[in-house]
């Protein structure tokens, strides 16, 4: 599958993604975070080069999701690629960038 979101990440290689693999993405979250952008499931699977099927997988997940390190980086960098960031160092919790 292609991965659109690949190509844009050299583009955040320097960038702080405030996001680490420590299981603490929540299925909560990745809703939260399209509703935030209004963005459909579709949409955010186009994004981020993971299947649909995927994205309503991991959104009906209550608490952590199960998924590899490079899904969860996928999301992460989909939803940066649009302003949004999670902060899960500190709390659960995800921002619009300025």
């Amino acid at each position: 599958m292609n991965h659109p979101v690949a190509a844009n990440e050299t583009a955040f290689a320097g960038a702080q993604l405030e996001y680490s693999n420590n299981g603490n993405l929540t299925g909560e979250l990745i809703r939260a975070g399209r509703a935030l952008l209004r963005m459909d499931q579709a949409e955010l699977a186009n994004l981020s080069g993971l299947s649909l099927e995927t994205v309503k997988r991991l959104e009906r997940f209550r608490g952590p999701i199960d998924a590899t390190t490079r899904t969860e980086r996928a999301l992460a960098l989909a939803f940066r690629s649009r302003g949004v960031v999670f902060d899960l160092g500190k709390g659960l919790g995800l921002r619009l960038l300025a």
